[in-house]
């Protein structure tokens, strides 16, 4: 009761602070009290175990899961809560604008580190001095944000006694919730089932930590990292958090996961199952689904689903290159041939190669649609101006299909990259970062990152990933479908394309569509998870 009741009262503390960034960092050190929280149920519920108590134990289990859901994802709470009516807009222009050149200056200042550290190392002395830079910026965006958090409508905070502690979320017969806990000494999983919750001990969080980490690595090195390590790992990281709860799974076809620590790196579809003749992936057999905490999720059905006025938003093949044929176009038409030069706005100009088959992608996703139903932002329309300019509320569905970046440690920066240029050939700011996306109401039944890298986020213990797509589900979407590393765009084109067709034509929820589009894409060959997972 002590422990709950500090708890308590530190929510208290931490929605003293109007700002979701800082709420984040003060979360953080509740963890260890979480911990706590956590060991002193356990110790309650295997005594009931013992004692042949099975009700008892239920309660236990059942009450040690949402104190650590509670526990979960606050600052998307925090982020969904925030309202902003158009005269608060009107009124925060300038906020916006300032936290706008910020976050170019930022960034600017984070490449300037990152090669400096590259070429001299840490201890080199312009490396420090852009350190202190790098840690004047962030105090001053802090601050704008701060002041425009301030002004926000909210809608509600997401706090401990607003998640429902005293019952799990219903669900449905073929479905099974399983929620991690990656401690400092103990790891925990829970499974939910219609009527019935199990609560077990894990391998130590290191080792699951480890594996977790080792798994992602050889998935994102497709070239230099053989197929075998990858099934290697990811028949190894199943023997650690599956195996133990398999019994418990074994009638559900769906799986909603909660994962915690590194395992928010880990894609669940892509653990191999073992099997006396082939190994089997648990996509081949299930349907997963991901969520940051149960209580996000809307099971009941209480969400008003509003009408949209247009069918998909469609963003894909930005221009990067100054050499882009697309772009030379422009400039032949334009009335100065003189190639466009780089600019403070994009120090990494000329980074980003072109992803010709998201053009191929984006036709074909499209096809699925009505054509007046469809908005296009393809190649020198695809700009951050002409993006935030839209209503996002007005689309069932939004697909972009453009590079992604994240930036672990300045988590405000990561960012989907649009076009360098404009269509009048001016190089523009292309970077939409997780701040211009905390500002859009969505109303989506699916938003698709079809891009590099864009499910990954900052890691802080028990808000999760911070990231692109988590702030477009706080923001109003139902289901977000992002890629956790670089996936080749021509297997990505299939695959998206299946999803869609699952979606639309046979009325399948998010999850099951990419199930069955992960399903045809391994039966045609592409056995190698990093190609699809």
């Amino acid at each position: 009761a002590a422990v709950e009741g500090a708890l308590g009262h530190s929510d208290a503390v931490r929605l003293q602070s109007a700002n979701p960034e800082l709420r984040a960092q003060l979360q953080a050190p509740l963890r260890p009290a979480y911990d706590l929280e956590l060991e002193l149920l356990r110790e309650r519920y295997e005594w009931a175990i013992a004692a042949g108590r099975d009700k008892d134990a239920d309660a236990i289990a059942a009450a040690a899961f949402v104190s650590a859901d509670a526990s979960r994802a606050q600052s998307l709470g925090d982020v969904a809560a925030q309202k902003y009516s158009p005269a608060v807009r009107r009124a925060l222009a300038s906020e916006f604008q300032r936290r706008e050149a910020l976050y170019r200056e930022l960034a600017a200042r984070q490449f300037a580190l990152d090669a400096r550290v590259d070429r001299s190392g840490s201890d080199d002395p312009h490396a420090r001095h852009l350190m202190s830079d790098i840690a004047e910026l962030e105090r001053q965006a802090d601050a704008v944000n701060t002041a425009i958090a301030s002004r926000a409508v909210s809608a509600g905070t997401a706090r401990r006694e607003g998640t429902g502690r005293a019952s799990l979320p219903s669900l449905p017969a073929d479905a099974a919730l399983v929620s991690y806990w990656l401690g400092s000494e103990s790891t925990y999983a829970w499974v939910g089932l219609p009527g019935a919750i199990h609560w077990t001990r894990l391998p130590s969080p290191v080792t699951i930590a480890d594996q977790a980490v080792a798994f992602h690595h050889s998935l994102t090195r497709l070239v230099d990292v053989p197929l075998e390590r990858r099934l290697h790992d990811a028949r190894a990281l199943y023997e650690m958090i599956m195996r133990p709860i398999e019994p418990w799974l074994s009638g559900a076809r769906q799986w909603v996961v909660i994962p915690d620590g590194a395992l928010d790196y880990v894609p669940f579809a892509a653990l191999a199952m073992p099997d006396p003749k082939a190994d089997s992936f648990v996509a081949t057999r299930h349907d997963v689904a991901l969520a940051p905490a149960v209580w996000m999720l809307d099971t009941s059905g209480a969400r008003v689903r509003l009408r949209a006025r247009r069918a998909l938003l469609l963003v894909a093949d930005p221009v990067y290159q100054p050499d882009d044929p697309r772009l030379a176009v422009v400039m032949r038409t334009s009335a100065t041939s003189q190639p466009p030069a780089r600019h403070s706005l994009d120090p990494d100009l000329g980074r980003y190669q072109r992803l010709p088959f998201t053009a191929e992608e984006a036709a074909q996703i499209s096809a699925q649609f009505p054509p007046a139903d469809v908005d296009r932002l393809i190649g020198l329309d695809a700009t951050r101006d002409r993006l935030l300019s839209l209503d996002w509320s007005a689309y069932r569905f939004i697909h972009i299909a453009t590079h992604g970046i994240v930036d672990a440690q300045v988590p405000q920066l990561s960012a989907l990259i649009l076009s360098s240029y404009d269509s009048s050939g001016r190089v523009v700011d292309g970077a939409v970062r997780v701040a211009d996306l905390s500002l859009e109401s969505l109303a989506a039944d699916v938003a698709v990152l079809s891009a590099c890298d864009t499910a990954l986020g900052k890691q802080v213990p028990s808000e999760g990933l911070l990231g692109i797509g988590s702030t477009m589900l706080a923001r109003g979407a139902r289901a977000v479908v992002a890629s956790l590393w670089p996936v080749s765009d021509e297997i990505g084109a299939r695959l998206m394309t299946e999803f869609y067709r699952h979606l639309l034509r046979d009325s399948m929820s998010p999850a099951a569509a990419l199930g069955e589009a992960m399903r045809s894409v391994v039966s045609s060959g592409a056995a190698d998870p990093a190609l699809w997972a």
